[in-house]
C-alpha cells in the first residue's frame, strides 16, 4: 500500500461478521479520511506566502466564515485575510456607528448593512430610509 486511498478502499472492502474493535476503529478512520479527502481548502497568497483560509483566520484573529464572505462581496483575497475584524467601537468618520446611528436616526443594523453593500459613509448616514410603502422616513 503506497497512499491513504487504497488504504481507504482496503478497510471498505473489509466485510465480517464479528468485526473486532481495530476493525471498527479503522472503518472510523477511513470514514473521517474519505471527508477530508472531498474537502479541498481554499489557498489564499499574501506576498510570498501561502496558506489554508483557515490558518489566515487564526492568525489574523478572524473566522473563516467572515473570510469567506469577504471574499464573496468582492474583497481581494489580501484584503479579506489582514483586515481586522470591526467591532462596534471602531470609528467611521470620527464616529461609531452607534453615535452615527443616534445623530441620524437611522439604527445601526441599517448603517451596517449599507457599509457591507459598498456605501461610503457618508452616503448610508444621509440617506433616509424607505420604509415597505416605499416612503422616505
Amino acid at each position: 500500500m503506497n497512499n491513504w486511498r487504497e488504504a481507504v478502499e482496503l478497510i471498505d472492502s473489509m466485510n465480517s461478521a464479528h468485526d473486532s474493535d481495530l476493525l471498527a476503529a479503522a472503518r472510523i478512520l477511513s470514514a473521517q479520511m474519505k471527508t477530508l479527502m472531498k474537502r479541498k481548502k481554499r489557498m489564499i497568497t499574501v506576498g510570498d506566502e501561502t496558506l489554508p483560509v483557515e490558518e489566515w483566520a487564526k492568525r489574523n484573529g478572524l473566522t473563516h466564515a467572515a473570510i469567506y464572505g469577504r471574499l464573496k462581496s468582492g474583497w481581494t483575497e489580501s484584503d479579506a485575510v489582514t483586515i481586522p475584524h470591526q467591532s462596534d467601537g471602531s470609528k467611521f468618520a470620527g464616529k461609531t456607528l452607534a453615535e452615527h446611528a443616534k445623530d441620524s436616526g437611522l439604527e445601526k443594523t441599517c448603517i451596517y448593512a449599507r457599509l457591507q453593500r459598498g456605501w461610503t459613509i457618508e452616503a448610508a448616514i444621509s440617506t433616509p430610509k424607505i420604509d415597505s410603502k416605499g416612503k422616505r422616513s
